[in-house]
């Protein structure tokens, strides 16, 4: 008896396909989302389709040489034929800012030629909380301030920025602080209205700030982070 072998029916491991996101995101903060697909030796068409929810907007940063197309809440990656190696890492900013608080699913599913046959692949949804800024931490009476980026170079000279972490009558002991959020930097302790406020910075641009101040509560899990402005030294109300 002789077997002949067949390459064109000589199928592929089934390729796996991985959706990377923070657990939870502050309302018009950006966060980032990356798609791990390990295709083996998958290399004609494929496609990789996820549904986002309403007012999710995403900003790709590494397509893999995919086209890239966004409509109507669904995101397509498209190859005409894959690159060659085996493992390929999607990544993209998503934009919150039209978003609503709540808890979120993302799913999808990956589309390709296994040689000559189609297949499917469901990608498995991930979930993520959509918060609403948090005043919890911020003390009775006080409001977090909103500040606007200045307008001109010589205001951003002047002006620089620091996250307040915490507030209090009585003073709390900035190591502990430190500790309870696993803060690297300097805490810097100051009285204002009364009150002994704990802040982090300075940074020298409000879009840093932004930055810094969602780190601190995502990452950080300090819910009430919030921005402060500093002109010449001095604190703005």
């Amino acid at each position: 008896m002789v077997l002949v072998f067949d390459p064109v029916n000589q199928q592929t491991p089934e390729p796996t396909i991985n959706v990377s996101i923070p657990e939870s995101v502050v309302i018009g903060e950006s966060f980032k989302l990356s798609i791990t697909i390990i295709k083996n030796n998958l290399n004609s068409f494929a496609k990789a389709q996820l549904n986002l929810p309403s007012g999710f907007i995403p900003e790709p940063i590494e397509t893999e040489n995919a086209k890239f197309l966004f409509e109507e809440k669904t995101i397509k990656f498209i190859w005409d034929r894959m690159p060659s190696k085996p493992e390929l890492i999607i990544c993209m900013n998503i934009n919150t800012e039209n978003a609503s608080e709540g808890i979120k699913g993302i799913s999808g599913v990956f589309a390709y030629l296994d040689g000559s046959v189609k297949k499917e692949k469901y990608i498995q949804s991930s979930i993520i909380k959509i918060e609403e800024p948090s005043t919890a931490s911020i003390p009775k009476g006080e409001v977090a301030p909103s500040h606007k980026i200045p307008e001109s170079s010589d205001q951003q000279d002047q002006l620089e920025y620091r996250i307040q972490i915490a507030a209090a009558s009585n003073r709390i002991d900035i190591k502990e602080l430190a500790n309870k959020h696993n803060i690297e930097k300097l805490l810097k302790e100051e009285i204002h209205n009364g009150l002994l406020k704990y802040t982090v910075g300075p940074y020298s641009t409000y879009n840093i700030a932004r930055k810094q101040q969602s780190y601190y509560r995502i990452t950080k899990g300090v819910k009430g982070a919030f921005i402060i402005t500093y002109k010449k030294g001095k604190r703005i109300p």
